[in-house]
């Protein structure tokens, strides 16, 4: 069966080679050489799993190779303001690296261990982080600009566990609301072996006051949040989040299952918007949807898809295998409509970066030896003329793509 991009969750970084600085004309320190904006973070599935980070001077394009990446651990990368993190959510351990040249240098390390570890991260400024602890139920604040990133404070969140359905899943995916410092989080509530009570829930922990909300939502289905992008904030400041249907395949099991929607939760509430839903199965005839990627002014855009005539026993098949339709969502007046891109495979992560929007299609194979071979194509995504461009391919999963500051 085709890997399906959920794989690309099981990146890394870990410690590498360092370059030293040099004098300029001037007599000051200063870099020499060619100096990294970019950074892209990659994995190669196998046993073990492998991941790489790969530093550009420029917006990368092309046909990119593992020739020059730097060979990481299995580890999870994180890139905030100048430093980049990686995380080994199997001992809790965080690393910090300034970049120099096109290496990295560690420069910092802290263990979680002694919390129960930590399976997330979420930067609130250059002195602000959290890392979440999902085993102790508690977000654990430090200071990542701090030789020793020692921990400052936590916040429990313990309270989700009594709100009376159950012992929660959480955190497949967080959004920070950065005005308030609220951090949205999905959560699943158990119903019956491996269905969830279908309604929407988030979590949403204010870290300034430690208050803690479960928010309900009984008009939308459970979650899976699949992708790198389920929600995002308008320039308002408004939370808009994709609750999936679990991607349509509760329904395809037999369980009842309500119809995938978008909400909206408004500025400095922790609300849900009566008023406000965009239902994307009645928008695009009958297809469920994947990602919501922001495309700016309100808008974004989806990935929609017919499983039509696939069965319980061909369900995950057919869900790596099918073609997807590019939707625009524009959330100012609740609408959807198809945007003139050919059909391509279904592509279920994506981000924006310097204005610009992607997506990320993974082309799997069978490759030698009944090994599979995935190879990445990152997409460009112009809402606004109804095109995509190919901008570059790699052997491996892409995970992230991010600028410097």
């Amino acid at each position: 069966m085709m890997q399906m991009n959920r794989n690309l969750f099981l990146l890394g970084l870990s410690c590498a080679l360092a370059v030293g600085c040099s004098d300029d004309d001037d007599g000051e320190p200063g870099p020499s050489g060619p100096q990294a904006q970019y950074v892209m973070g990659l994995t190669v599935q196998g046993d073990p799993t492998i991941a790489f980070v790969k530093l550009f001077e420029e917006f990368p394009s092309g046909s990119i190779t593992l020739d020059d990446a730097i060979e990481l651990g299995a580890t999870f990368p994180y890139v905030f303001g100048e430093r980049v993190f990686s995380l080994d959510r199997a001992d809790g351990t965080l690393t910090r690296f300034r970049v120099e040249g096109l290496n990295l240098v560690q420069d910092g390390q802290i263990s979680f261990a002694a919390r129960g570890g930590a399976q997330d991260l979420f930067f609130i400024s250059e002195t602000r982080a959290f890392a979440f602890n999902e085993a102790g139920r508690e977000f654990v604040e430090f200071d990542p600009s701090a030789a020793t990133m020692a921990i400052t404070a936590s916040v429990s969140v313990a309270a989700v566990d009594e709100a009376g359905f159950g012992m929660p899943t959480l955190f497949r995916r967080a959004f920070v609301r950065q005005s308030d410092n609220t951090i949205f989080s999905t959560v699943n509530y158990p119903l019956a072996g491996p269905l969830s009570i279908d309604d929407t829930f988030l979590l949403a922990t204010n870290v300034d006051t430690a208050t803690v909300t479960l928010i309900r939502d009984e008009r939308c289905p459970v979650s899976l949040a699949f992708g790198i992008n389920a929600g995002f904030f308008n320039a308002n400041d408004d939370f808009f989040f994709l609750a999936d249907a679990s991607l349509g395949l509760p329904a395809l099991l037999g369980a009842q299952s309500k119809d995938p929607c978008i909400i909206r939760i408004p500025a400095g509430t922790v609300d849900v918007d009566p008023d406000f839903q965009i239902l994307p199965r009645t928008e695009t005839n009958g297809r469920f949807v994947v990602g919501l990627v922001p495309l700016g002014g309100g808008l974004a855009f989806t990935n929609a898809y017919d499983l039509t005539g696939a069965t319980p026993e061909t369900a995950l098949d057919a869900f790596a295998t099918v073609e997807g339709q590019y939707w625009l969502v524009d959330t100012n007046d609740e609408s959807m409509r198809q945007l003139p891109i050919p059909e391509a495979q279904l592509a279920v992560n994506g981000f924006s970066l310097d204005g610009r929007a992607f997506v990320i299609r993974s082309d799997s194979t069978d490759g030698q030896d009944g090994v599979e071979f995935v190879e990445n194509v990152l997409i460009e995504i112009d809402a606004a003329n109804g095109t995509s461009t190919e901008i570059l391919r790699v052997p491996a999963n892409l995970f992230v793509l991010e600028r410097l500051r």
